[in-house]
């Protein structure tokens, strides 16, 4: 029986009591990243700090990744990411023209050598009177067949070149397959006939585009490309021009940019045909990956993937990416696109700059980006309204570029301090088994999400259980720019309102915003280790210390010389289903998990395909070229410029030497 069975008081009071329980254990897990009363070394006592503005405005907060060459990653024509991302034979692709119907194909045709020897093969093959009817059957109607008799009886490696010349030199063939075999399965004759939608297309497109697109349909060009239809004007030609593509050929897709269609063959992930649930691998291995610079204003990097996805007739996972950065901020980064090439990244151009999105040059890579695959940031900041002399701004600054800052994880990690539903809490949920229970905080009302369409659907979920009309009105208010929610809803709409649903739905998230969640809990143990080793020891290295050597964790007492180790090597390890730790944080470790009811063995959560290892992070972060200057003569207005080691946190540098509670962070709209 649930609490519903009874009169309405009984409900409110169950409602009552569910939400202080959500608030209550929210309150708890806050100090996962809340700035400590008493700063620990090296962090500057908070008497000597400074205030100031940050982020004012994007532009005020630069951030630029630093790529695996050391570069800083730029959208200037003279930037080249690092060969071990390209393919060696790779040549940037940005001067590529758009397709036109005479240059039918932005894909490598085969070559003339290989067309003359099929060519050559093709008239050894095939009986003479049947090539003579094929000029003949082009004037028949479709419903018109014919047979095609061979010379003798052809293998399969025999019968692709025969086919693949016809295509070629009749491109308005469409080959039905073998109309009669020998006793050992080899081919004697073909059967073809006029292709259905050659002569429909006709009477929309010029030969030339017709003719590219039936090339393009019969897979005549050897990385798979895509073909740019002249610009037409009337959309119901268009839309006639989609649909015969759509019906007649069921491995090519189109879309229009610009008032011109695009057409192109599906990636193996977007083939209509095939099995559900068939591996999400496939595509890996297909067509082409293009490699380009980005740079973005204002926008979370989840949503870019989308926009950008969206542009370019992709899914999300489908892109490639080193690292998130900053919404409120300027960003410029590497990502990687599978199955698009250069025309057609130059097509959406200037698409993506009316949404503040701008591309630079684009590159052939040999394989997708992955998380980490970079150096660092590199950061250009402007602290505006800055507080205090200069003389006591400049020695805070000094003693941050001289001994860096406590490498905690940043604020954004665990949402805003304002959020009700931080991700460290839904990961621990996630990690208890619980997965309703964070589903429903995923989507409880969050005061950092202050969109009206947001806040309307989430108070229409207030009431649990959920019905399906619930669901339904939810949705239709939700803004489409809440990929993560729609996807939420449209999976317990589809698989139910229980813990199975809620695993599936949870399983249907893209794999790296399932991992943000749970990473998001084990930064915050991270944080709170970390502090305590801090607060115990100072900067004196221990000997029960950890630290690197060859990638792996030792004591300090296990080194042979422990005297040459300083504080910057000291490694925290991060939580995970492997972690090691040693001395005092290994009991603090096992009283962390004890008191939020989990076990290592609970970071292994094979049910929604996840898992966290554990991994090593240093606890101080050291800070690279940092300059800064006053570029006005008010003493208000601080320019500084430094670089990061990748996973360090900008807002986590500036925590050190400034005080962040009292600093003002202006979000726009």
């Amino acid at each position: 029986t649930t609490p519903f069975d009874f009169d309405w008081v009984s409900r409110w009071l169950y409602l009552f009591i569910l939400h202080l329980q959500v608030l209550i254990s929210f309150t708890r897990n806050m100090e996962g990243f809340q700035p400590l009363e008493s700063p620990l070394p090296p962090h500057i006592p908070a008497g000597q700090r400074f205030t100031a503005t940050i982020k004012s405005k994007p532009s005020d907060f630069i951030v630029d990744e630093i790529d695996l060459d050391g570069n800083l990653v730029t959208l200037s024509e003279s930037y080249r990411p690092p060969a071990q991302l390209l393919r060696q034979s790779s040549e940037p692709n940005a001067k590529m023209t758009k397709m036109t119907p005479d240059a039918a194909h932005s894909s490598k045709p085969l070559s003339s050598q290989s067309t003359r020897e099929s060519a050559a093969e093709t008239s050894s093959l095939v009986v003479k009177a049947s090539l003579q009817q094929l000029i003949e059957l082009k004037q028949l109607e479709p419903t018109k067949r014919m047979e095609i008799r061979f010379t003798s009886a052809l293998d399969k490696s025999q019968r692709r070149s025969v086919y693949r010349h016809l295509a070629s030199r009749w491109p308005w063939l469409q080959i039905n397959g073998i109309k009669e075999k020998d006793d050992a399965g080899r081919a004697l004759a073909m059967e073809c006939q006029p292709h259905a939608a050659y002569r429909m297309l006709q009477d929309l497109l010029p030969v030339t585009a017709v003719d590219a697109v039936m090339k393009l349909g019969n897979s005549l060009f050897e990385d798979g490309g895509n073909c740019t239809l002249p610009s037409i004007e009337d959309k119901s030609i268009r839309a006639k021009i989609h649909a015969l593509v759509g019906n007649h050929f069921p491995l090519l897709e189109t879309k229009t940019q610009a008032g011109q269609i695009v057409v192109r063959r599906r990636t193996k992930r977007t083939q209509r045909k095939g099995k559900r649930g068939a591996s999400s691998q496939d595509w890996r291995d297909t067509d082409v990956i293009s490699l380009i610079a980005v740079s973005k204003s204002n926008k979370e990097s989840f949503h870019l993937l989308d926009v950008l996805g969206r542009a370019l007739g992709v899914k999300p996972f489908m892109i490639g990416y080193a690292g998130t950065k900053d919404k409120l901020a300027h960003t410029t980064q590497l990502l990687t696109v599978t199955g698009v090439d250069a025309a057609m990244i130059e097509s959406v151009r200037e698409e993506l700059a009316k949404d503040k999105i701008q591309l630079g040059r684009v590159f052939q890579a040999q394989k997708m980006l992955a998380l980490g695959d970079l150096t660092g940031n590199r950061f250009t900041l402007m602290l505006r309204g800055v507080s205090g002399n200069r003389e006591n701004v400049n020695s805070n600054l000094q003693h941050l570029a001289t001994n860096g800052f406590a490498n905690y994880y940043g604020q954004q990690r665990f949402g805003g301090l304002d959020s009700q539903a931080p991700p460290h809490l839904v990961g621990r949920l996630i990690l208890q088994r619980r997965y309703l229970e964070a589903l429903r905080l995923m989507l409880s009302q969050d005061p950092a999400d202050t969109h009206p369409g947001a806040v309307r659907a989430r108070q229409r979920l207030a009431v649990f259980p959920w019905s399906r009309q619930q669901l339904d009105q939810a949705a239709s208010m939700m803004p489409r720019s809440r990929i993560k929610e729609h996807t939420i809803l449209k999976a317990l709409k589809r698989f139910g309102v229980t813990d199975e649903g809620a695993r599936q739905a949870l399983k249907s998230l893209p794999h790296t915003q399932r991992k943000f969640q749970l990473h998001a809990y084990t930064s915050m143990l991270w944080n709170r280790l970390a502090a305590q080793r801090l607060q115990a020891h100072g900067l004196e290295v221990q000997l029960d210390d950890m630290i690197a050597v060859d990638g792996q964790l030792c004591l300090v007492s296990d080194h042979p010389d422990p005297s040459c180790v300083c504080i910057h090597d000291v490694m925290v390890p991060i939580p995970g289903e492997r972690a090691v730790f040693a001395g005092s944080l290994q009991t603090s470790y096992a009283e962390f998990l004890k008191d939020d009811e989990l076990t290592g063995e609970c970071f292994r959560i094979d049910e929604i395909g996840m898992r966290c290892t554990g991994s090593h992070r240093t606890l101080l972060a050291k800070v690279t070229g940092c300059t800064w200057a006053w570029p006005s003569d008010d003493d208000d207005v601080v320019q500084l410029k430094f670089g990061l080691q990748k996973g360090s946190y900008a807002t986590e540098a500036l925590r050190s030497v400034m005080d962040v509670e009292k600093a003002v962070v202006i979000r726009e709209a």
